[in-house]
């Protein structure tokens, strides 16, 4: 009897243990693989978006004409929008080297949509010194981006991260070595 209940003890004690003394913490790893997956669905959804951006702005670009009717002005609005909000959705990482990358992206991602959408302000209103200096915004924000894609690299290295890229050199997924 006296066995039975030490055993009892010792089996209870090492599942309470068990489940007390584990690590919550996420790897780096871990983090940094889903971070990127779910930033590559909302960077595909993107591209999806300024391909539609692309369509529209084609022929003022051609011509150097704002020549859009006030509809496609407010869908050209609409969709730039949603591309930077749709980055508050991204689910902030936890580990403090993803974080940092989640951050940089996001600001630089959303300079980068919102000096869009001043572009195309600009250029309805006729005003080229604004196209000028939202221009430059969007360069500057381009370069942090491209900054933050070569920090995302070399995280991913030293955590033996695989990045997928699709054929444009887009970061399409991520796994584990």
């Amino acid at each position: 009897m006296k066995k039975g209940l030490i055993f009892g003890f010792i089996l209870m004690l090492s599942i309470v243990l068990t489940a007390c003394g584990g690590s919550d913490e996420v790897s780096v790893q871990d983090d940094l693989i889903s971070f990127v997956n779910e930033a590559a669905k909302i960077d595909k959804e993107h591209v999806e978006s300024s391909a539609k951006l692309e369509n529209l702005m084609e022929p003022v670009l051609a011509t150097g004409v704002f020549d859009i009717t006030e509809e496609e002005y407010d869908d050209l609005v609409k969709t730039l929008e949603e591309m930077i909000s749709s980055l508050d959705n991204l689910s902030e990482p936890e580990t403090e080297e993803v974080k940092s990358l989640y951050n940089q992206h996001v600001d630089s991602s959303k300079k980068i949509f919102t000096a869009t959408l001043g572009i195309f302000e600009a250029m309805k209103n006729g005003d080229m010194v604004k196209v000028t200096e939202e221009t430059v915004v969007m360069t500057e924000a381009t370069s942090e981006l491209l900054d933050t894609t070569l920090k995302l690299n070399t995280l991913a290295a030293e955590h033996d991260v695989i990045l997928e890229l699709d054929e444009l050199g887009v970061i399409t997924k991520a796994s584990k070595k």
